[in-house]
């Protein structure tokens, strides 16, 4: 579904979002995009986060998804989140498991243990 959403990206390098709960239901999702006349972009984790019911994520249990794409020839982009951002939401959140793409279209996973 992550691969779906990057499709509505207007960026070169598609990227897509999506927030699932334990029982692998959509809570939200969203895709890199500009903010303003192509100078500054929204990521696709940020804007999922932006886009979700806080309340849901506070349950807990929740998926990160993310996958991407080059927009001329649909190959696969590294979406791991990035530290400056994404990964700073992700923990803010506490989300907990994280699986994305590689460039050679395979999918890794991420466990994030809680601080001791």
């Amino acid at each position: 579904m992550a691969l779906d959403i990057s499709r509505r990206s207007p960026c070169r390098v598609q990227v897509g979002a999506v927030l699932s709960d334990k029982k692998g239901r959509v809570i939200s999702w969203g895709w890199n995009h500009y903010l303003d006349a192509h100078k500054n972009t929204i990521h696709a984790e940020e804007y999922a986060f932006m886009r979700a019911n806080p309340e849901r994520i506070r349950v807990g249990g929740i998926t990160l998804t993310i996958a991407g794409s080059h927009c001329n020839n649909h190959t696969w982009v590294y979406s791991r989140p990035c530290i400056e951002r994404c990964l700073k939401l992700v923990l803010r959140h506490k989300i907990k498991n994280i699986e994305y793409t590689t460039r050679e279209g395979k999918w890794e996973k991420i466990t994030i243990s809680p601080a001791k």
